[in-house]
């Protein structure tokens, strides 16, 4: 019985750890994603003098020029949220965010330099 419980106890606690992990590994994955699509808006901003009024995560529209991959998503499907701030059809301004499953709060965002 003794033995029973101990290995009961060694289980939970692994599975709690292994969710953790990865829990971990997604938040991860969400903020180099941010990353990148941040250095994508710059470069596109460089190039075109306004940030983006939009952008298209199953597409990377219209971005995707200054990427490696084909579309971007949150691991758990949910959207990550791209907000610009746009005066008379320029946006000069941007904020990107996600929400991570271990941190609090639980947003985290990126905004351009």
């Amino acid at each position: 019985m003794v033995v029973i419980s101990i290995i009961a106890i060694l289980v939970t606690a692994g599975a709690v750890i292994y969710s953790k992990v990865l829990a971990n590994s997604r938040d991860a994955k969400r903020k180099a994603d941010l990353e990148t699509v941040k250095s994508a808006l710059v470069l596109y901003r460089t190039d075109n003098g306004s940030y983006p009024s939009a952008i298209t995560w199953t597409t990377m529209s219209p971005i995707n020029n200054y990427l490696s991959v084909t579309s971007m998503a949150d691991p758990r499907g949910a959207a990550y949220q791209y907000n610009p701030v746009c005066v008379s059809g320029v946006c000069k301004t941007f904020t990107v965010c996600a929400n991570l499953e271990n941190t609090t709060p639980a947003g985290y965002c990126v905004s351009n330099p």
